[in-house]
């Protein structure tokens, strides 16, 4: 069951992205389709800010397990608790702005 929740998790994260982008930032193009590693860093280019190393690392690792355990690749990732899943994307978004109205 954690797997399904973490896959709806890494999704959720993808719209949030999105519509952070689509709100704030309309100039910015997105591509159809986009991976995540490419909406992180048209938010970060968009706002200008420094993504820590680290975290960013995590966030990758987050990707990665997603990614092997949605597609059921044979050569796995390592795990990832849902937890620290959460909390790896959780410290991206906190720093979102606002919405601009």
């Amino acid at each position: 069951m954690e797997v399904t929740y973490f896959v709806r998790l890494y999704a959720e994260f993808e719209g949030i992205l999105k519509d952070h982008l689509a709100t704030n930032h309309p100039a910015v193009v997105v591509p159809d389709k986009p991976k995540v590693d490419k909406l992180i860093s048209l938010r970060v280019k968009a706002e200008g800010f420094t993504l820590d190393p680290a975290l960013r690392h995590k966030m990758e690792t987050v990707r990665d397990y997603r990614n092997s355990v949605a597609h059921r690749v044979r050569a796995s990732a390592p795990s990832v608790t849902l937890v620290d899943a959460l909390s790896s994307l959780n410290r991206f978004l906190a720093r979102l702005p606002d919405p601009i109205t």
